[in-house]
C-alpha cells in the first residue's frame, strides 16, 4: 500500500476512463513532489475528470459480487464522485501523516517544553526476540492496545495498526518511519516470553533516530494488562501529555480481563494483518470468535471481527458477510460507543456499500471527538467541496484501511 502504486481504477471497472484513472495517479502517486499539493488541485482534477467523462459509459459484463460490477449502474458524475471521495480521502491520509502545518523541530521542542500540540505518533508491533514465532501475536497484540489507549488521549494522534504493521513487516527502523509518515515519534521495542514470565523494552525514538525514553519491564504472564497499563502511563509522561482523571481512568482500564481472549485476539489481529497468506481471514475469524466467547463483552474482539468479515466481503462479494460485519460492529458500539477507531470501521462499511448518510454521520461524530481532544483538526481547505460527504471526509485525518 504504502511503496506500491494502486491499479488504475479503469482495469477494475471498465466504466470509468482515463480522466479516471490520471485522478488517482496524481493523488495517491508515491512521489511527494509529483504528488497533488493543495485542495485546489485536488478540485481542478475533480472538474477535469467530470467534464472529460460525460459522454456514454460502456457497458460491461461482470461476475456477480465482484469489485467491478459494484460501480455499475453510476451515472458518469457518480462514478466520478465515488473516484473522488476515495481519492481525497486518501490525499487527506498522507496530508495528516506528513504534518505539513507544523516543522520538523516541533516534536523535540514540545518534549523539552512541555508545549500541549498534538503530536503524531507511530506505535510499531514490538519485536518478538524469543526466537518462537508462534509467539509473534504478543507484539502484535500489545501495539495494538497501546493505539488504542494513546489514540484517545489528548495532544496523540497515533497512526492507525495496518500502516505501523506494514513497516514492521518491510523491516523498516523507527528512523525511516519517522521520515515517510512525517511523525514526530515512533514507539518501538522487543518482547519476550520465558516460561510464565514477559520481558518488555520500549522506547521513543524522535525522527532523528535519537532516544527521547526508553524502559524494560518484566511482569508475570498473568499481569499483563498491569503492564499495558504502566507503559501506556509511562509514554503519556514521555511525551509530557497533561491526563485527568478520566484519562487516567481510560488508561488503567484494560480492553479485556481475560488472558485467553486477549491471546485469541491478538492471534486474529496478526493473522488479519497478513491477509495475503492464503487462509489467513478465516484463522482471524475464528481466532476473534474464540476470543468473544471467553469475553463476549470484549468490544475491540467484536469490531476486529467485523473487519474480519469485511475482509470476507471485499474477498468474496457476498453479501451476507456485509450484514455480519454491521452487526459485529455495532455491537463494539454498543459496548464502546466512544471509541473512535470503532466508528470508523462502520464508516468504512457504509461508504464501501454507498450508503453515504450514515457513513457521512460516522465521520462527522468521529471530527467532532477529535476537535474536542485535540482543540482543532488539520484539514484540507478545498475552495469547493462538491459533496457534504467529499467535505467531511477532508476533516477526518484517519486511515481508514
Amino acid at each position: 500500500m504504502l511503496h506500491v502504486d494502486p491499479p488504475p481504477p479503469s482495469s477494475i471497472n471498465d466504466r470509468l476512463g482515463p480522466a479516471h484513472d490520471e485522478l488517482c495517479r496524481q493523488l495517491l502517486t508515491k512521489d511527494r513532489e509529483k504528488r497533488v499539493q493543495t485542495g485546489e488541485e485536488a478540485l481542478r482534477l475533480i472538474e477535469l475528470a467530470r467534464q472529460t467523462d460525460t459522454g456514454p459509459l460502456r457497458q460491461t459484463t461482470t461476475e456477480p459480487g465482484s469489485s467491478r460490477s459494484r460501480f455499475l449502474g453510476l451515472s458518469g458524475q457518480r462514478a466520478t464522485a465515488a473516484v473522488a471521495i476515495i481519492a481525497v480521502v486518501a490525499l487527506v491520509v498522507f496530508a495528516v501523516l506528513q504534518r505539513p502545518w507544523a516543522p520538523e523541530s516541533d516534536a523535540q521542542v514540545s518534549l523539552e517544553r512541555g508545549v500541549e500540540a498534538p503530536r503524531v505518533l507511530v506505535v510499531l508491533p514490538l519485536e518478538n526476540v524469543s526466537q518462537d514465532p508462534t509467539k509473534d501475536y504478543l507484539g502484535v497484540g500489545f501495539a495494538d492496545v497501546l493505539i488504542s489507549s494513546l489514540g484517545a488521549v489528548p495532544g496523540v494522534v497515533a497512526v492507525s495498526r495496518s500502516v505501523a504493521f506494514e513497516f514492521r513487516q518491510q523491516g523498516a527502523t523507527a528512523r525511516d518511519v519517522a521520515r515517510d509518515l512525517g511523525a514526530d515519534f515512533v514507539v518501538d521495542g522487543s518482547i519476550q516470553q520465558i516460561d510464565d514470565r514477559l520481558l518488555v523494552t520500549a522506547s521513543l525514538i524522535l525522527p532523528d533516530a535519537s532516544q527521547a525514553w526508553s524502559q524494560r519491564y518484566e511482569i508475570a504472564l498473568r499481569d499483563i494488562f498491569e503492564l499495558q497499563r504502566e507503559l501506556a502511563e509511562d509514554l503519556s509522561a514521555a511525551l509530557a501529555l497533561t491526563l485527568t482523571l478520566s484519562d487516567r481512568e481510560r488508561l488503567a482500564r484494560p480492553v479485556t480481563r481475560s488472558v485467553a481472549a486477549f491471546t485469541d485476539y491478538a492471534t486474529g489481529r496478526l493473522m488479519l494483518g497478513r491477509v495475503d497468506v492464503e487462509g489467513n481471514v478465516d484463522r482471524a475469524v475464528e481466532s476473534f470468535e474464540q476470543a468473544l466467547q471467553e469475553d463476549p463483552d470484549f468490544a475491540l474482539a467484536h469490531a476486529a471481527l467485523g473487519d474480519a468479515y469485511w475482509t470476507r466481503y471485499r474477498d468474496t462479494g457476498d453479501e451476507a458477510w456485509v450484514q455480519n460485519a454491521t452487526n459485529a460492529i455495532l455491537e463494539a458500539i454498543r459496548l464502546e460507543p466512544d471509541h473512535p477507531s470503532v466508528r470508523l470501521s462502520l464508516a468504512r462499511v457504509y461508504q464501501g456499500t454507498e450508503r453515504d448518510e450514515p457513513a457521512l454521520d460516522e465521520l462527522e461524530r468521529v471530527m467532532s471527538w477529535e476537535k474536542s481532544r485535540l482543540g482543532s483538526i488539520p484539514v484540507m481547505r478545498l475552495a469547493r467541496p462538491t459533496s457534504k460527504l467529499m467535505r467531511t471526509s477532508t476533516q477526518v485525518g484517519r486511515n481508514l484501511t
